[in-house]
C-alpha cells in the first residue's frame, strides 16, 4: 500500500510529497521554466537539509513542473527586492554570502548520504544545470537539453558547476560545455554540440 505525506515548503513554488520513503521535491514555476526565485531557492535549500536528516525519507527525487527542469537564475529578477543589510555589506562580504547560499543548496546536494536523483523532465540551465549534476543519477526525456547559460549573460559559472561538470565529463569537455551555449543529451537532437553523456537513462 502507497503511503504518502505531504510536506510545507512555505511557498507554493516549491512542492514536496514523501511517497514510500521517496521525497518528491517539485520546482513549480512552471511560467518561467522553474528559474529560481528569492521564495524557491531558499526553500530548496531547506528541503534538501530537512528531508536529507529525515529518517522516513531514503531518496530524494528533485523534477520540475511542466515541461523544464529548471532555467537557472532568473536573471531579470537579480538585484530586485534586496534588503537593506544586504545592500550594506562590503563586497568581500557578499561574495561570502552568495557562497554560503550555493554551497548549501549543491553542496548540501553533493554530500546528502541518501541517494539523489534529478528527473529531467526538459531543460536544465546554468544553476539548474548544476542542481542536476549534484545529483547522483539523472534521468532525461527524450526532449531535454542542458546549457551551461552562462556565455550568453556574461557571468562565469555559479553553484559549483565547473567542478561539477569536470568531475562528471572530464576537464576538455567541460570547458567545450562551459563555452557552448547549449548541448544534446541524446545523440539525433540538433543541438550545436554532440549529446553529452552524463545522463543515466533517457524516457520517452
Amino acid at each position: 500500500m502507497t503511503t504518502e505525506t505531504t510536506i510545507d515548503t512555505g511557498t507554493d513554488e516549491l512542492l514536496c510529497v514523501i511517497r514510500d520513503r521517496v521525497a518528491i521535491i517539485t520546482l513549480n514555476r512552471p511560467e518561467v521554466r522553474n528559474a529560481l526565485s528569492d521564495n524557491l531557492t531558499p526553500a530548496l535549500r531547506n528541503m534538501i537539509k530537512l528531508c536529507g536528516e529525515n529518517p522516513d525519507v531514503g531518496v530524494l527525487l528533485i523534477t520540475g513542473a511542466g515541461t523544464a527542469f529548471c532555467a537557472g537564475g532568473n536573471v531579470k529578477g537579480m538585484g530586485a527586492h534586496r534588503d537593506q543589510k544586504k545592500l550594506d555589506m562590503s563586497y568581500d562580504e557578499k561574495v561570502e554570502d552568495l557562497q554560503e547560499r550555493q554551497r548549501l543548496l549543491t553542496g548540501a546536494l553533493v554530500t546528502v548520504r541518501k541517494p539523489t536523483i534529478a528527473a529531467l523532465p526538459g531543460p536544465a540551465v546554468g544553476a539548474g544545470l548544476a542542481i542536476a549534476m549534484a545529483c547522483d543519477i539523472r534521468i532525461a526525456a527524450e526532449s531535454a537539453f542542458v546549457s551551461t547559460g552562462y556565455l550568453r549573460v556574461g557571468l562565469s559559472g555559479d553553484y559549483g558547476i565547473a567542478w561539477l561538470l569536470t568531475r562528471l565529463v572530464g576537464t576538455a569537455r567541460a570547458r567545450e560545455l562551459m563555452f557552448n551555449h547549449c548541448v544534446a543529451l541524446h545523440e539525433g537532437q540538433s543541438r550545436r554540440s554532440p549529446a553529452v553523456r552524463f545522463r543515466h537513462r533517457a524516457r520517452p
